[in-house]
């Protein structure tokens, strides 16, 4: 499995102080683990402080690629002194192998990460054909 890192043009806030509004921000590309067993594949995506409602997980032929986008934390009638934690959008795309069960890929999110199984497809075994005697 091939891992291809892609930079998008959306903002995300990453000085230690926090930046004016109109300032431009830059990319991001989550930090990804890729374990692959004898029955597939189990990617770990480092995704802190993103609800899963803005999270999106798409196999196109034989492409994976996640999106991702984080808004800032508002704080009614607070203003932030220091934001780390910046918004904008993630994106990561892998290339997937052929001998994978598409419709078996199933993903969740614990603790800011996304986990993402993907089950190798189980190998076609020989058919015999029976022949009719005509």
């Amino acid at each position: 499995m091939n891992t291809q890192e892609q930079e998008v043009s959306p903002r995300a806030e990453t000085a230690p102080s926090a930046a004016p509004p109109n300032q431009p921000l830059r990319s991001r590309s989550p930090r990804v683990d890729v374990i692959e067993t004898p029955d597939g594949y189990h990617l770990a995506a480092d995704l802190p402080g993103v609800p899963m409602n803005a999270i999106e997980l798409t196999v196109e032929e034989n492409r994976l690629e996640l999106r991702a986008k984080r808004t800032p934390a508002v704080y009614d009638g607070h203003t932030p002194a220091v934001r780390q934690f910046g918004e904008g959008e993630f994106l990561r795309a892998f290339s997937l192998p052929q001998e994978i069960d598409r419709a078996a890929i199933h993903a969740d999110l614990r603790d800011g990460v996304l986990r993402i199984e993907i089950p190798k497809a189980k190998p076609v075994e020989p058919q015999k054909v029976t022949i009719q005697v005509g």
